[in-house]
């Protein structure tokens, strides 16, 4: 079978911790394809895209810096088809007009692929976990710190964190926070820079890891959509080996993992403190959930998955030829042999 050529750029080329995504999704698609990765100025600063057969462009469309409708054009000029994987939706929704001239479109969240209305060609894909994110799972009366979040103070997370504090059941030493501006009395914050690696580690050494969205949007007035996916976190977590408290902003979450058998589902810091405190005191089922986690997320959510659904709906919708569409074939027999599913 002929090898697909596949030119792909992404905005993650900036992020310390997010450029693992666009690394992992070309290892991926190296597997079973010829794949060329450009940083979005040297892309088109590129004469045409003569010799490829797919453009396939990961990342953000709020920059009006990232030229992505001369992107689009390019492919068009060259008669390949042209594909974006949002990572930022619904946070970014108002600027999706400017990915409109991509041929189809893979939102990362299941909300904001509902409301497009304007366009056809627009699928849900949520983000997923890469290999390297696997650390086998430890004892948990080997791990010392109780409950870990990684990210941004957002309002709704900083009010959660201060109701979790002063929550009278709950030791502020069983916290630890990591990430920058977080102005909160008494709360120890790890404030520095950190690889995504540092994390992933730190979410292995840990009892128990805190899940909290964001409310936060960049570009989201007109229709105020509210994220219902998971971000990669939740399955860079699972993979990690460590059980998470997931506090709910969408039943979204119970079509990734199985609630109380390989994920904790809380609605308010009573519940997160009253399910921490007796996970960590029955470690058999602390144990049992780390597994179960960690393996739904070894079978389902891999960006090897994820990049099997792009070329099975990118074959369903006529965009690729029946000899391309054996990608997804390829990916299925590699994914079998990796999980034993």
């Amino acid at each position: 079978m002929t090898k697909l050529r596949i030119i792909f750029s992404t905005s993650l080329f900036e992020s310390k911790l997010n450029e693992h995504i666009y690394k992992e999704i070309a290892a991926v698609l190296r597997e079973t394809c010829i794949v060329d990765v450009f940083h979005p100025d040297r892309l088109i600063q590129r004469p045409d895209f003569s010799g490829y057969d797919l453009l396939l462009y990961l990342g953000s469309s709020i920059s009006e810096h990232v030229p992505l409708n001369t992107m689009a054009a390019m492919a068009k000029i060259a008669g390949i088809p042209s594909v974006f994987w949002a990572t930022d939706d619904p946070y970014e929704f108002d600027a999706r007009y400017r990915a409109n001239d991509f041929d189809v479109y893979f939102s990362n969240d299941r909300n904001a692929a509902a409301h497009f209305l304007e366009r056809s060609h627009v699928y849900h894909l949520p983000l997923a976990a890469a290999k390297s994110d696997f650390r086998p799972v430890t004892p948990l009366d080997t791990r010392q710190l109780g409950m870990f979040f990684c990210g941004y103070p957002y309002n709704n997370r900083k009010r959660i964190i201060s109701d979790l504090l002063s929550y009278p059941r709950f030791s502020r030493n069983d916290l630890v926070v990591m990430g920058p501006s977080w102005d909160i009395v008494g709360l120890q914050n790890l404030a520095g820079d950190s690889s995504h690696d540092q994390v992933i580690d730190y979410y292995s050494a840990v009892q128990l890891v805190l899940n909290i969205g964001r409310t936060y949007d960049i570009s989201n007035d007109y229709r105020k959509l509210v994220a219902t996916t998971p971000g990669p976190r939740t399955f860079e977590c699972a993979l990690a080996g460590t059980p998470q408290i997931y506090f709910i902003n969408s039943l979204e979450i119970e079509d990734y993992y199985v609630r109380d058998r390989e994920m904790i589902l809380v609605e308010s810091v009573e519940e997160a403190v009253e399910r921490f405190r007796w996970i960590r005191d029955h470690p058999e089922a602390w144990l049992d959930m780390a597994q179960a986690a960690q393996a739904r997320t070894q079978r389902d959510h891999l960006y090897a998955n994820r990049i099997r659904s792009i070329f099975d709906r990118l074959s369903d919708i006529g965009i690729l030829t029946k000899e391309e569409s054996g990608i997804g074939a390829q990916l299925r027999r590699r994914l079998h042999n990796l999980t034993g599913a």
